[in-house]
C-alpha cells in the first residue's frame, strides 16, 4: 500500500511572465484531485472498499490494483486504475496534499498536456518498476507514483534550466523536491506495505520528462516549441512502455484462476478440522474399546466421506488453465481426497469386520495422503 508522508511543495517563481495558467477551478491538477476523489467514494459506494483504512484486498483486486501476476496476465490496463485507487482516507489525503502542492506549479510550467502527459507517465512507470520490485507479492495502489513523477519532473526541469532562475528560487525548489522525495522514500524503506518501487519508478520517469520536455524561456519560443515537446516526451513514454512490458515479470498462474481457487477451499480448513477431530476421537475409542462403532461408522459416512467428495466436484468445476501453477494444487488436493476417500473405505470396512489388516491399509492411505499435499499453499 502506498501511504506517503507530508509534502513540502516547491513554490513558483514570483514575476515569471511565461508562467500563464489555467484558472484553478479549470487546471488538470483540480481535475486529477477530483477524479481521485470520485473513484474513492464509489469504491467506499459501491464496491465494498474500507473508508478509513483498506481491511480487505478484494474490492480493490477486481476493480484494478496493480500485480505482477494480474498485470501481466493480459491485464495491463491496472497499470492507469491503479492510480486512483486509495486504501483508506488517510492514503488518498496524504496524496492529494501532496499533488495540490505541487502541480499547480508543474502544469503552469509544462502546461495542460505535458503536464497530463507527465502525471500519467509517472504513474505507469511507477508500476512498471513496482512489478519489478515486488513481483506478485503486492496489491499496488494509490497516486503516489504519479506524484513522485510531479516532484521528479519539477526537479528535472529546474536542474536544466537553472541558470534561468534566480539562485534563491533554484535552491530553494531543489530543496524542497529532494526533501520531499528523501522523506517519503526514508519513510517507505522502514515501514511495511508501502510501495518505494512506484515511488522510485515515478520519480525516475517525471525527471526524465522534466528534463527532456523543459520549455524555453520566453513565452513566444515556449508557445512555438510545445509540439515539439510533446512530440518528444511522447517518444520517451513508448520507449518507456516497450521496456516496462518487456522486463515485466510473468507468472505461471492466472489471478482469475487463484480467486476462484480460493472462494472453493475458503474456510476448508475450520470445516475439515472440525470432522477430523470427531473422526479421530471415534476412532480412539473404538480402538481402545472396542465399542463405539455405529458412532465411528456414522461420522465417517455422514460427515467425513461427502465432505470430501463434495470438495473433490467443486475443484473438478473450477475453470483452470491446464498445467498452471492453480491447477498443479488442484491435482495435488485431488489426489489427497481421493487418497482419503479410498482410505476411508478400508476404514469402514476394518469396522464392520473387526478387521487389523483393513485398518492397517487405512493408516497406509493415510500417509499417502499426507504425502500428497506437501507443499500445498504456497505460492504457485
Amino acid at each position: 500500500m502506498n501511504v506517503d508522508g507530508p509534502a513540502d511543495a516547491p513554490p513558483a517563481p514570483a514575476n515569471e511572465p511565461f508562467i500563464s495558467g489555467p484558472p484553478p477551478l479549470l487546471s488538470v491538477t483540480n481535475a486529477l484531485i477530483g477524479i481521485n476523489v470520485a473513484v474513492f467514494v464509489a469504491m467506499g459506494l459501491f464496491a465494498g472498499a474500507g473508508w478509513l483504512t483498506a481491511g480487505d484486498l478484494t474490492p480493490f483486486i477486481h476493480y484494478g490494483a496493480n500485480n505482477a501476476a494480474a498485470t501481466t496476465d493480459g491485464q495491463w490496463w491496472r497499470l492507469l486504475t491503479s492510480m486512483f485507487l486509495h486504501y483508506g482516507l488517510l492514503h488518498l489525503a496524504l496524496n492529494m496534499w501532496a499533488l495540490y502542492q505541487a502541480g499547480y506549479v508543474l502544469e503552469r510550467f509544462q502546461g495542460r498536456a505535458l503536464y497530463l502527459l507527465t502525471y500519467m507517465a509517472s504513474g505507469i512507470g511507477g508500476g512498471f518498476l513496482s512489478m519489478l520490485w515486488h513481483g506478485d507479492k503486492m496489491w499496488s495502489a494509490g497516486a503516489s507514483g504519479a506524484i513522485f513523477g510531479v516532484y521528479g519532473a519539477l526537479l528535472g526541469y529546474m536542474l536544466r534550466e537553472r541558470r534561468a532562475f534566480p539562485q534563491a528560487v533554484i535552491a530553494r525548489m531543489i530543496r524542497s523536491t529532494v526533501m520531499f522525495a528523501g522523506y517519503n522514500l526514508v519513510y517507505g524503506a522502514v515501514r511495511t506495505g508501502i510501495d518505494n518501487g512506484a515511488h522510485v519508478g515515478g520519480l525516475a520517469a517525471g525527471l526524465a520528462l522534466g528534463w527532456l520536455t523543459a520549455p524555453p524561456r520566453d513565452a513566444a519560443s515556449c508557445a512555438r516549441d510545445g509540439a515539439r515537446r510533446i512530440a518528444l516526451g511522447l517518444g520517451f513514454v513508448a520507449l518507456m512502455i516497450v521496456a516496462g512490458v518487456a522486463t515485466a515479470p510473468r507468472f505461471d498462474y492466472s489471478v482469475q484462476e487463484e480467486l476462484a481457487w480460493n472462494r472453493v477451499i475458503k474456510d476448508l480448513g475450520d470445516r475439515e478440522h472440525s470432522i477430523i477431530e470427531k473422526q479421530n476421537t471415534a476412532l480412539r475409542t473404538w480402538e481402545q474399546t472396542h465399542g463405539g462403532a455405529e458412532a465411528l461408522t456414522a461420522v465417517i459416512s455422514g460427515q467425513a466421506v461427502p465432505f470430501y467428495t463434495d470438495l473433490d466436484s467443486k475443484l473438478a468445476a473450477i475453470d483452470l488453465k491446464p498445467g498452471g501453477g492453480i491447477d498443479r494444487q488442484r491435482r495435488m488436493l485431488r489426489e489427497f481426497t481421493r487418497l482419503r476417500l479410498e482410505g476411508y473405505r478400508h476404514l469402514l470396512a476394518a469396522v464392520a469386520f473387526n478387521s487389523a489388516q483393513e485398518l492397517n491399509a487405512y493408516v497406509g492411505f493415510e500417509a499417502r495422503a499426507s504425502a500428497a499435499i506437501r507443499g500445498l499453499g504456497q505460492k504457485p
